[in-house]
């Protein structure tokens, strides 16, 4: 979410003038974000914490449904409860459900969708 800068040329306390400049760079993504993509574009964290409980049939495709009205660009694996790999299945992700692939059967999976 981007918001207008407000005008703070009118703000006399200089303590209120500098809050609503901090709160701006702030939820533009200027400081808190993941890096810069490869073309360059600076990314705030926005995103989903979704639990799968089983992941099912090994390398079997599961979605999540992450509701963000946007396609995600990245996943992080934030936590497994076996030793194996969670990996995009393929399938191209929608404005509300990603695809993926889990190396072991029945694992549970938390995933940070982004």
């Amino acid at each position: 979410m981007l918001i207008t800068r407000l005008v703070t040329y009118n703000i006399e306390n200089p303590n209120h003038k500098r809050f609503y400049e901090d709160l701006h760079e702030l939820i533009n993504g200027r400081n808190i974000s993941f890096g810069t993509l490869v073309d360059g574009v600076d990314q705030n964290i926005s995103g989903r914490m979704i639990d799968v409980p089983n992941t099912g049939v090994i390398n079997t495709e599961f979605v999540v449904i992450h509701n963000l009205d946007r396609i995600p660009l990245f996943y992080d694996v934030k936590y497994i409860n076996v030793i194996g790999t969670v990996y995009d299945s393929g399938t191209p992700w929608t404005n509300v459900k990603a695809f993926f692939k889990c190396s072991i059967a029945n694992a549970h999976v938390r995933l940070f969708v982004h």
